[in-house]
């Protein structure tokens, strides 16, 4: 069976970019997606949780930059080997790997 994502997670003041990263992240600790497993493409999951494509765009760029995921040109989108289950997502500034990473805004944000 495919996997499906599911973001039940309530709105709070979390950008939907980053509510988004940590559903996917979540269903990694969770065992729902395991190392390898490729994703639906953004066009796919755009239109499955009802977003702009660049909300999808900018949740997996944040994801990558986290170390969750494999990203391969021309292939696909995957799980990375061995994700980083003790590294918290962060929107903004936060760990990765030991070093402080700064991830852009989603583009559906206006920054003024």
């Amino acid at each position: 069976m495919a996997w499906q994502p599911s973001m039940t997670m309530p709105a709070g003041d979390m950008p939907l970019s980053t509510r988004i990263a940590r559903g996917i992240a979540t269903d990694v600790r969770r065992g729902r997606l395991r190392p390898g497993t490729r994703l639906p493409g953004s066009r796919r999951l755009a239109v499955s949780l009802g977003v702009h494509r660049n909300t999808v765009l900018a949740a997996l760029a944040a994801l990558d930059a986290e170390g969750w995921l494999r990203v391969v040109p021309a292939q696909g989108t995957f799980i990375a080997d061995v994700p980083p289950i003790d590294t918290p997502l962060a929107y903004g500034v936060g760990p990765a790997h030991g070093r402080a990473i700064v991830i852009p805004p989603p583009p559906d944000v206006v920054v003024r």
